[in-house]
């Protein structure tokens, strides 16, 4: 069922992770090949929330994939069984798209599932599992405004990466 929200429609069964579900090589190959054309994966830098004792800004792990049809998006859904779909429109209506959603852990073993079939993102996915393994870092081995320093450094490679493959594809 969808619910409205916004500017966004939201699948409703889907705001909370589900179980990881087993997926076929064939399966694998299908959405890599699809996230290498349609995907992006982005470090989110979220804001602290005090009401949780953050004081610092996270750098969330984001992956998405956007299409004009709804089908594409809603595969990875259906495939690996997390994640959430959502309707974003753009400014001119014929624009509007859909969009699939996972972030955190769940993005990791998305990323770690489609790694070897990957192209194009391959360089992205890696910093991304780097970005991943600092996180797992205990804080008294690395200093905690160290970790956000390097966080930060991979984050800023990232969009680099981004902006040369744009470059490359539109020139």
């Amino acid at each position: 069922m969808l619910k409205k929200r916004d500017h966004v429609t939201i699948a409703s069964d889907t705001l909370m992770p589900q179980p990881v579900t087993k997926t076929l090589p064939t399966q694998t190959a299908y959405l890599a090949g699809l996230f290498d054309g349609e995907g992006c994966v982005r470090v989110y830098k979220a804001p602290p929330r005090p009401d949780r004792g953050e004081i610092n800004y996270q750098n969330l792990l984001w992956v998405t994939v956007w299409n004009h049809d709804p089908r594409i998006p809603t595969s990875f859904k259906k495939i690996l069984g997390y994640g959430w779909v959502s309707r974003e429109p753009r400014p001119k209506p014929r624009l509007v798209g859909w969009r699939y959603n996972v972030k955190c852990r769940c993005a990791e073993d998305l990323l770690k599932k489609m790694y070897p079939f990957l192209t194009a993102k391959k360089e992205e996915v890696k910093l991304a599992f780097i970005l991943q393994t600092l996180k797992r870092i205990k804080r008294t081995k690395i200093s905690s405004l160290e970790l956000l320093e390097i966080e930060e450094k991979i984050r800023v490679k990232m969009q680099e990466l981004k902006r040369r493959e744009f470059k490359e594809n539109t020139a």
